[in-house]
């Protein structure tokens, strides 16, 4: 665990511009974060996010993976790049998209107002992918708008007060939470009482 900590933490603070809560909290979410393989697993999902879903700064691809950090257990060839091309595709389909350059960019938008498309299996989201076609009162692009409400999307618009406004209720509430346990191969190594705590004693404390 330890020996994985520290570059994971590195790699997502430098390329993603991440604050240390923002780290806590995508830890505590996804506690596998820790076991992942920085050069084999993290650097190439994030900079393939980054290339093909065209995000321009460390801040845009911050919000993404915090909004969605189960990510990043994905791989990229068997995951990421089949659920892209599934969706190029279908806007091709779809007759909105004629030219496959402009499909791949309007795929990586709707990813980006919902990249919890990208946690979800294949399998999955080709039969969402299918229902929605044969809908004809539906497109794609409104199909998978985030329906959760309040969902955080990966780009934010609103004002920063406002932004920070809403960090704060919601780091509230994460810290609430008893206990966080990491545990690998079955066996618990950590056990955290909230969102401060794990930042503090995961060394990721401001």
């Amino acid at each position: 665990l330890e020996h994985n900590l520290r570059p994971t933490v590195t790699v997502m603070k430098e390329r993603c511009s991440l604050t240390s809560t923002q780290l806590a909290s995508m830890i505590i979410t996804v506690p596998s974060i820790l076991l992942l393989s920085t050069k084999r697993k993290i650097e190439p999902c994030l900079t393939f996010l980054a290339s093909q879903l065209h995000l321009s700064s460390s801040n845009d691809l911050g919000n993404l993976i915090h909004a969605c950090p189960r990510v990043l257990t994905h791989g990229v060839n068997t995951s990421l790049v089949p659920k892209l091309r599934m969706l190029v595709d279908a806007l091709m389909e779809e007759g909105q998209n004629e030219d496959e350059t402009q499909a791949a960019i309007d795929a990586a938008v709707i990813i980006k107002t919902n990249p919890a498309l990208l946690a979800t299996t294949n399998k999955i989201l080709q039969s969402r992918i299918n229902k929605y076609l044969q809908d004809p009162n539906t497109n794609l692009a409104e199909a998978f708008q985030p329906r959760t409400v309040g969902r955080k999307r990966m780009i934010d618009t609103k004002p920063d007060d406002e932004d920070s406004t809403r960090e704060r209720k919601g780091s509230s509430r994460r810290e609430q939470r008893s206990i966080v346990k990491i545990a690998e191969n079955g066996k618990v190594t950590n056990v955290f009482a909230s969102v401060k705590d794990a930042a503090e004693r995961l060394g990721l404390s401001e």
